[in-house]
């Protein structure tokens, strides 16, 4: 229970990085975080912040669990694992701002240091999580 706890706390880390991000720099990367419009068509519903905030959440959640199996089970495939899940996290911003169906997103610079730098965070917290949980069970 404590592991899905700080998974959540994790995603919702992030939500709230690219708030401030998107606060302080005008971009729309929190938007972009939340848009699930590829899925659903937003023309017959318009999913409410939270649905899309779940999306988001659970995601964030089988990140940080499968990197934790990961780190526990297969340590040598754990740093391997990290970077990948930051470039993957990286190339998404190009790819969910080119899958939206509605014309809100556009590339910038600021957008993509933005989602880079909140998602790098994400995963540094993430790592620290789980190092420190997995020592704490030891």
């Amino acid at each position: 229970m404590k592991h899905l706890l700080k998974a959540v706390a994790a995603a919702v880390l992030l939500l709230l990085l690219t708030l401030i991000w998107d606060s302080l720099f005008g971009t729309t990367i929190s938007r972009l975080l939340l848009n699930v419009d590829f899925i659903i068509d937003y023309t017959v519903r318009k999913p409410s912040f939270m649905e899309e905030a779940a999306y988001h959440i659970i995601t964030g959640v089988i990140i940080y669990l499968l990197l934790m199996i990961i780190y526990k089970s297969h340590k040598y495939l754990y740093l391997p694992a990290l970077i990948i899940i930051l470039v993957i996290t990286c190339a998404l911003y190009y790819v969910l701002t080119v899958l939206a169906v509605r014309p809100l997103f556009e590339l910038t610079q600021a957008g993509a240091f933005g989602w880079l730098l909140t998602h790098a965070i994400y995963i540094v917290v993430v790592d620290r999580w789980i190092k420190h949980s997995s020592t704490k069970s030891q």
